[in-house]
């Protein structure tokens, strides 16, 4: 159950006081402690360990708290207190073994939507991506651009200088090319040599610059080491809304195959 922090907060500190109210009122006739876990699990799931840690204190402080308050102060014996700390024990475990799990859940999340060698987005999360974006621009009647980059001559570094180069050849592109875009731009690798930029309202002027820029700085970064490396680069620039995604996609890759073989190592742009 994900939901935003700051409503997970609200909700779970209405369930402690409305814990606490029938806990009041039932007295002693019915035991609703265990209940105390709901919003320990809550925070601790949707804010952070630290939360739930808080939760549970207070929980502990409105344990000890409720009896005087719904009667005459009660005669605690040993056995009230052992109880207590075996439900301190409950619920710190309890923290723990959601906050591991949510660390687990996040981290395979994560690498559902990451590429593992470059660490951008793989092909299934940068296409799901782009088809919110492109129905949000649709509705704002936004303009904006996909790029996509082939690495030219990749097969030859892997070839003369071994896979684990050409892997470090990639992660070099696509630190490069992360560093060097919008914050608010997509960048994925779609598999092999293949790179993807969707760059959300841009059009057909702007592109040109960005585009040429990071191009150079491409093949600043990767000269020193792979002098014949290039890049062929497929721009297709959107002013009007595209029929479907597999469009969008389609045009941006038949700008970049042209490139590829008109000769590599050169950048082709349409507006449709």
């Amino acid at each position: 159950m994900n939901i935003p922090p700051r409503v997970t907060l609200i909700l779970s500190i209405l369930l402690l006081i409305g814990l606490a109210w029938l806990d009041i009122s039932s007295r002693d006739e019915v035991r609703i402690t265990s209940l105390y876990l709901i919003p320990i699990i809550l925070v601790t799931w949707n804010n952070s360990r630290k939360w739930g840690y808080v939760f549970a204190a207070i929980s502990l402080v409105l344990l000890f708290a409720v009896g005087p308050i719904a009667g005459p102060a009660p005669n605690r014996h040993l056995y009230f207190y052992i109880e207590t700390f075996g439900r301190l024990l409950s619920y710190l475990i309890v923290i723990v073994m959601a906050s591991k799990l949510r660390a687990a859940y996040d981290s395979e999340r994560k690498l559902a939507r990451t590429d593992g060698l470059t660490c951008l987005m793989n092909r299934h999360a940068f296409y799901t991506s782009l088809e919110v974006e492109i129905a949000r621009g649709t509705r704002h009647a936004q303009p904006f651009s996909l790029l996509y980059m082939d690495c030219d001559n990749f097969k030859l570094v892997n070839d003369t200088m071994g896979h684990r180069e050409g892997d470090k050849l990639l992660r070099l592109i696509g630190e490069t090319i992360r560093t060097n875009v919008r914050s608010g731009d997509y960048v994925a690798r779609l598999g092999g040599d293949e790179f993807a930029i969707f760059f959300p309202d841009t059009n057909d002027k702007g592109i040109v610059a960005i585009a040429a820029e990071l191009t150079q700085k491409l093949k600043r970064a990767v000269a020193a080491r792979y002098p014949q490396v290039s890049f062929s680069t497929g721009i297709a620039v959107f002013l009007n809304t595209p029929p479907s995604l597999e469009e969008v996609v389609m045009r941006a890759d038949e700008l970049m195959y042209k490139v590829k073989s008109a000769g590599k190592n050169g950048l082709l742009q349409a507006v449709f």
